[in-house]
């Protein structure tokens, strides 16, 4: 009768051995949305090949290579009538407000802020609420191809919505700069943010998601120890 202990090892052992090999993936047959350094233009590859080894773009061919040529175990992915492009960049987000889509098309910047806006919103999100909304922004960039987000993360309002929209942004799979917003918020004064700010940066759960920070009150006289306190910790 097998030792079924050494068969378990045996299929681990060949399973990861899979893994590494399949850590090459070439996606051919698609449009790819290339750059050309020589001319400083984006570059038009139609019907090409795009190389990825591990987690790094290795290569990108202006032909598919033959069956012959791909090394053992690499993932053919056939990406005919798609388009092959660089991730795209979100570079201003609040993800929270996603709740709102399609409602604000046509108002005015300070109609905006007295429907919408994040003490309005303030008393009508619970943490799980925020968490949901931020996550499924998060997920719908993804699916329309953006792939890096800087969320403007002004739902700073408790230390439970704090936490859920960054853990949102974690859970979510995007690459995510979560810039915790510091304000004046009656109840959770910047001050405490300042101390829930460093106890998030001391977990450091993600590679992917990066706490940074977001500052908008005006520096008036009686804000000045919490700017001073804000302009320290960016130092």
């Amino acid at each position: 009768m097998p030792n079924l202990k050494a068969t378990l090892i045996t299929t681990i052992v060949l399973a990861q051995v899979a893994a590494v090999l399949a850590n090459t993936k070439i996606l051919t047959g698609g449009t790819i949305i290339a750059y050309d350094e020589s001319i400083k233009l984006p570059k038009i590859i139609r019907n090409g090949a795009l190389v990825i080894k591990d987690d790094r773009v290795y290569e990108i061919l202006d032909k598919v290579p033959s069956n012959g040529s791909f090394s053992p175990g690499t993932e053919v992915i056939d990406c005919k009538n798609k388009i092959i492009s660089p991730g795209f960049i979100d570079t201003h987000r609040h993800g929270w407000q996603t709740v709102f889509k399609t409602l604000g098309s046509n108002t005015t910047l300070s109609d905006y802020a007295y429907r919408y806006g994040s003490p309005v919103a303030q008393p009508l999100f619970s943490p799980r609420d925020l968490y949901i909304s931020q996550k499924v922004g998060i997920f719908e960039a993804l699916n329309a191809g953006t792939t890096t987000i800087l969320d403007h993360a002004h739902h700073t309002w408790t230390r439970e919505h704090s936490e859920a929209g960054y853990n949102a942004s974690i859970d979510g799979g995007a690459r995510v700069y979560f810039a915790y917003t510091f304000q004046n918020v009656t109840g959770f004064s910047i001050q405490d943010q300042l101390v829930q700010w460093r106890e998030l940066d001391a977990k450091k759960s993600s590679n992917l998601t990066s706490l940074v920070m977001a500052y908008d009150s005006p520096p008036r006289s009686e804000y000045e120890k919490d700017t001073q306190d804000v302009i320290k910790l960016a130092k």
